[in-house]
């Protein structure tokens, strides 16, 4: 299978169109003779750029009010690159973030980029750090749901790929309770069942 060859200016991850260039840089060559050249920047400096769109937040959140993707995710443009604005913060403290793992945002604010409220983390470590229920769950708390059959309330906690059951219980109360101690017992990034 071959690899996918992308531009050759550092730090630019778009596809190759011509003389080992992308679509943009290679357009800049032809104008300029420099891929690099007729950039436009109205900001000095990136950490400036970013401070002009960030609000802080009581809770301590840098909060991105630039563009967001549809995730909600903050996202700069540097050169020719986008970045989501947390992975960049990150990146910018700490160096790159270490292949196959995310950047989790320990607030729950997909727009924040406070490097103290992110940490670096698998991929099963952030689906563990959930802020609640799914906007799909019938009963508003997570892995719990209402069983017809039975009239009780199931509680069901995946971990590393496999369901883990918690029982049924006859209250919402009581299931909740489960499933909070069956998430404490399998996971270790579950913060907000931790809190209580």
């Amino acid at each position: 299978m071959n690899a996918t060859k992308l531009c050759s200016i550092d730090g630019c991850e778009n596809k190759i169109l011509a003389r080992e260039l992308c679509n943009a840089h290679y357009k800049r060559w032809r104008k300029h003779g420099d891929p690099l050249k007729g950039l436009v920047r109205r900001f000095k400096t990136v950490e400036e750029n970013i401070e002009s769109r960030t609000i802080s937040k009581p809770n301590g959140c840098l909060e991105w009010i630039g563009y967001k993707d549809v995730g909600g995710y903050g996202v700069i443009q540097i050169g020719e690159i986008h970045w989501r604005v947390h992975r960049y913060a990150w990146s910018h403290e700490h160096g790159a973030i270490p292949d196959n793992m995310e950047i989790d945002h320990m607030c729950h604010n997909r727009a924040c980029h406070n490097i103290d409220h992110l940490r670096v983390v698998t991929r099963k470590q952030n689906t563990e750090n959930h802020q609640g229920a799914t906007s799909r769950s019938s009963s508003g708390v997570r892995g719990v749901w209402w069983d017809e059959k039975v009239s009780k309330w199931c509680v069901l906690v995946t971990h590393h790929g496999e369901r883990h059951w918690g029982g049924s219980h006859a209250n919402l109360h009581d299931a909740e309770s489960a499933a909070i101690n069956l998430r404490n017992e399998l996971h270790t990034h579950n913060d907000l069942d931790r809190i209580a």
